[in-house]
């Protein structure tokens, strides 16, 4: 990877911006503070050092607003912020083919909540060079949260595929099966037995590339509930294996529910009423109630 280019594709991946929808659809933390590669100076063509004052100058635009959002009107901001559009736009007029110019606009056009242009942008470098897998994540993620989930569907897939080890990626995969399953089977694109394959995998393969991250192993966990023939005894193993990693109270009591709701499920309903009595968190009592009526019925 040249220079630039990995300069560029640093600044993507250290800064990925996540949409996200009222469950936290595709929610991620965002490292906006990891320092980019500083290019190698002797390397940088006149385009590149043009493109690299652009990206400066938005830095300056959003760390002085950042620091002091008073001093400046709503006027002055987005007469600063059509600037720097103007500047990308007259640079791509220039440079048409220059991929790392489509990433930086459309990175700065989501700062600004500008997704739909954003988006045009990171279309048109992934047509450019379809082997960025970040793009083509960002781009699922766009369609997923408008509810394109069947546009969607080849961004994660082709992601995962260029990204093997990334488990953020199959984590996606798997979550746009777990919140579109009904309409991919209504529409008839997958057979039930196939979607659920497909998401459990997906699930299966986030936990496998990163079993420190533990809201990969709940969404694991939960996901059984959907199944229409789940391995209770699988689904039990995953809640034993994320209990003693957890330590909030809370966070824990709530294990222990699904820990419950999973043992009745699997006939052992004595022991699930002897977990549920330990269950005492107010904020747990409505799921509470209903994993009782589960239960007894």
């Amino acid at each position: 990877m040249q220079p630039f280019i990995r300069f560029v594709y640093s600044l993507l991946f250290g800064g990925i911006l996540l949409l996200s929808s009222g469950c936290g659809l595709f929610r991620e933390d965002d490292p906006d503070d990891i320092p980019p590669l500083a290019p190698e100076e002797e390397t940088i063509t006149l385009a590149d050092q043009r493109l690299l004052e652009i990206y400066e100058r938005q830095q300056e635009i959003m760390t002085r607003y950042g620091e002091n959002p008073d001093n400046y009107s709503q006027s002055t901001m987005e007469m600063r912020v059509n600037q720097v559009v103007s500047s990308y736009q007259a640079f791509l007029a220039d440079n048409p083919e220059d991929v790392e110019a489509y990433i930086l606009f459309g990175k700065f056009l989501i700062s600004v909540g500008q997704w739909e242009m954003a988006i045009r942008q990171y279309l048109i470098a992934d047509r450019l060079d379809p082997t960025l897998p970040v793009l083509k994540q960002q781009i699922g993620n766009y369609l997923a949260e408008t509810g394109r989930y069947m546009a969607a569907l080849p961004y994660f897939l082709n992601a995962t595929d260029l990204a093997p080890d990334e488990a953020l990626y199959f984590y996606q995969l798997g979550w746009l099966l777990y919140e579109y399953g009904e309409q991919f089977i209504g529409d008839g694109f997958y057979e039930r037995t196939t979607l659920e394959s497909q998401m459990m995998t997906a699930f299966r393969k986030a936990v496998a590339l990163d079993p420190d991250h533990l809201p990969y192993q709940r969404t694991y966990g939960e996901a059984f509930y959907l199944l229409e023939e789940p391995n209770w005894e699988l689904a039990f193993d995953v809640w034993n294996q994320l209990l003693p990693r957890v330590e909030d109270p809370l966070d824990r009591q709530a294990i222990h529910l699904h820990r419950a709701r999973v043992l009745a499920y699997l006939g052992e309903k004595e022991i699930a009423l002897s977990i549920m009595d330990s269950i005492d968190d107010p904020a747990l009592l409505t799921s509470k109630n209903k994993v009782l009526e589960e239960i007894r019925n």
